[in-house]
């Protein structure tokens, strides 16, 4: 298990470092699900965050001056780089953002997939104190869609971590246990694909 003081510390490091150069980066995943419900949950294995697709070199950048490097096993994308430090393991998603919709880069369970979301599910001001560090968060209801993206087979090892943070998210969002509206909003993007979802970074639905 990574301890997770040395997480918390890296995630103030990567946002101290990301104020100081302007970059636009928000922390989604088991601590931003922690942050947004206010109560402490399973132990984090690792740091998950979104940056714009059009930042992700300046992001590259920030994270190897901060001694961590692109850890690469064949099958990476380039739409999610995953990087290491030690036992510090940080993913970034990319986001395509709109007026009105954020299409975020998921992993759907068999590749890479996208997921569109409302724009105010990634909010420009920083609002969880970590510590005395300001850190920008997903909305609870970002990361349900994120949650939601993903069907995971009973047997797989992540199911049961999933099945608990969609779980926790209904409750916070007060939501019935059936949301099939958001289940519905959260398909891969392919089927958004006819109707012009977030194809680029310009591009609004």
């Amino acid at each position: 298990m990574v301890d997770q003081e040395l997480l918390i510390r890296e995630i103030r490091r990567i946002f101290a470092k990301a104020s100081e150069t302007g970059l636009r980066v928000w922390l989604t995943g088991g601590w931003a699900i922690q942050a947004q419900i206010q109560q402490p949950q399973r132990n984090q294995e690792d740091i998950d965050l979104a940056v714009e697709e059009g930042d992700l070199r300046r992001y590259k950048l920030l994270l190897e001056e901060l001694g961590y490097e692109l850890f690469k096993d064949g099958r990476e994308s380039p739409l999610r780089p995953e990087f290491r430090l030690g036992e510090v393991k940080v993913q970034a998603a990319s986001l395509r953002v709109g007026a009105q919709w954020v299409c975020m880069s998921v992993p759907d369970c068999g590749g890479n997939g996208w997921l569109r979301c409302p724009r105010e599910g990634f909010p420009d001001s920083n609002d969880w104190n970590l510590k005395g560090r300001r850190v920008r968060c997903a909305t609870p209801m970002a990361l349900l869609y994120s949650k939601l993206s993903c069907e995971l087979d009973q047997g797989h090892w992540k199911y049961e971590q999933y099945k608990q943070d969609r779980e926790h998210l209904i409750a916070h969002l007060g939501l019935r246990e059936e949301v099939d509206i958001y289940a519905s909003a959260a398909k891969p993007i392919t089927e958004f694909e006819s109707s012009g979802c977030c194809p680029s970074s310009e591009s609004e639905s």
